[in-house]
């Protein structure tokens, strides 16, 4: 463009470029700018209002025009165009600096570094508030600090801002799913999937919904859809497997379990789900062997550990169950679940006293663990704490056979038969 003999022909190949495509912007721009140069000031003004009407914001025809008119002594109207050419670069940079935070949030987040990645989102939407995929990943990362409340805001200010943003509304059903609220989550899938049908973790995700309140024909179907989308998404296939073990499906079960672990030899949830049903159709030296595996795998994992003891316990490895939970126990002090069947273990080697301990720690960490307020009861026998705890697991499950019968007992030796009754 510098070389002034050569503008003719730049004229020529932007007037046949707008020919092309009239919407052209760069075209229209860039032909307005050679022509003012020419000193055609009419069909410049012409060519540069044309780009301001097609990109209102783009900044060069905006400077361009503002140029022409200053020249031509329209200082109003030029200053008009100058200011605006102004605001349009400042957001310009807003936005180019906002960016550059989002980057640095993405990659804090993929450090781990949760707490640094919402001050850099916070800060990118103190340049860009009205960004939907900003409010998002603020939303993510403030889902990895367990932030729920403020993760859910975040999640409904990129919804209002794109009502069809369909990650958005799959990470809000996600959450919402978490906290028991299952009426508002399946709404949020549901505008996910009409927003984009081919989202396969929105299906996944209304799929392990509508399983958890034992609508399994639905979740299972959700589950192939997921598949038939994404034949590589591991969880679904899994998923599928756990909902057919539920129908009682065991061998249909087992074949999606392993294909999954034909995507993904090593995958926890696959090793999980496979172990456990194997325990369930009686293969317990087969589920000792595949929790072995995963325990292997995942060393550090608590979960791993209880799943293995329970397996060990299956073929009355005793002592061998008593060492894998008490890992559970030293990887995850916490633990109630860990805690339970060590005491059961401990119970069933004649330790009642170790067993006490355990039992009753599981009970303070689970004030409402069935299992182990029931098994406490046993080990504390005929004494009133006994009795209490019978009492608990009635008022938890009144229709507890086994409880009511121990509670009769413990009132009728004490005398209180109308109780007991």
């Amino acid at each position: 463009m510098k070389d002034s003999a050569r503008f003719p022909d730049a004229v020529q190949s932007l007037e046949r470029a707008i020919q092309l495509n009239a919407a052209s912007y760069e075209a229209h721009c860039h032909l307005g700018a050679v022509l003012g140069r020419l000193g055609r000031i009419d069909d410049a003004v012409r060519e540069l209002r044309t780009a301001v009407e097609l990109k209102p914001d783009g900044p060069e025809a905006r400077y361009q025009l503002g140029l022409i008119l200053h020249n031509e002594k329209n200082q109003a109207a030029a200053k008009e165009q100058f200011e605006i050419f102004e605001h349009l670069k400042q957001q310009t940079e807003q936005e180019t600096q906002a960016a550059a935070l989002n980057s640095h949030g993405n990659e804090l987040l993929k450090q781990g570094l949760a707490r640094e990645a919402v001050e850099a989102y916070q800060k990118a939407l103190l340049l860009k508030p009205k960004d939907a995929r900003l409010h998002y990943n603020l939303a993510f990362a403030l889902a990895k600090l367990r932030d729920s409340g403020r993760e859910e805001h975040q999640l409904r200010e990129a919804i209002e801002l794109d009502p069809h943003f369909a990650q958005a509304h799959d990470q809000l059903g996600s959450s919402l799913m978490q906290r028991q609220r299952f009426k508002e989550a399946e709404r949020e899938f549901r505008a996910a999937i009409a927003s984009d049908p081919q989202s396969a973790e929105a299906l996944n995700n209304l799929g392990t919904l509508l399983g958890r309140q034992g609508k399994n024909d639905e979740a299972a179907a959700l589950f192939r859809e997921a598949i038939s989308v994404d034949p590589q998404y591991t969880q679904a296939v899994v998923n599928l497997g756990l909902t057919l073990a539920a129908q009682a499906n065991y061998l249909e079960a087992e074949r999606q379990l392993r294909s999954a672990l034909g995507l993904e030899p090593n995958n926890a949830n696959a090793l999980t789900a496979l172990g456990m049903l194997q325990g369930k159709t009686g293969r317990d030296a087969d589920s000792v062997q595949t929790f072995g595996k995963l325990v292997g795998l995942n060393p550090a994992s608590s979960e791993a550990h209880v799943n293995l003891g329970i397996a060990l316990g299956d073929v009355y490895d005793l002592q061998g169950a008593l060492g894998e939970f008490s890992e559970a126990i030293r990887l995850a002090p916490d633990f109630s679940l860990a805690h339970y069947n060590k005491g059961r273990v401990l119970y069933a080697l004649g330790r009642k006293d170790e067993a006490r301990n355990e039992l009753g720690e599981a009970v303070r960490l689970s004030p409402n663990y069935v299992s182990a307020l029931f098994l406490l009861g046993v080990v504390e026998h005929s004494s009133p704490y006994a009795t209490e705890l019978f009492q608990r697991v009635v008022n938890l499950q009144p229709d507890n056979a086994e409880a009511r019968l121990y509670l009769g007992r413990n009132l009728l030796q004490v005398g209180k038969k109308e109780e007991a009754v």
